[in-house]
């Protein structure tokens, strides 16, 4: 368990232009994929405590963010601000093996 993380979102489509790419993984995006910092290596599964979509997640890409930071990827930008808003922007991580 890991408390303190920053929460942020991004999304394929939205007023800034989305990202819909290939992350540092070499998959392309996903619902359940994250952007992480430093602290999460590629490849590291979390859930959320809160998260009203109980998923899974996996660290697929890197950012610019610090280093207990997960950037969730969203399909749509309405969908992933309404997650914001129910998960906040600071929050527990749980860990999975």
């Amino acid at each position: 368990v890991i408390d303190g993380v920053l929460f942020t979102f991004y999304a394929c489509a939205g007023e800034h232009d989305g990202y819909c790419g290939q992350m540092a993984s070499g998959r392309v995006v996903y619902a359940g994929a994250a952007a992480c910092g430093s602290a999460f290596p590629l490849g590291t599964r979390f859930r959320i405590y809160g998260d009203p979509t109980g998923r899974t997640y996996i660290c697929e890409d890197t950012g610019l963010g610090p280093p207990l930071w997960v950037d969730v990827f969203f399909w749509d930008e309405q969908e992933g601000w309404a997650w914001q808003v129910e998960v906040g922007s600071y929050g527990t991580i749980i860990l999975l093996h």
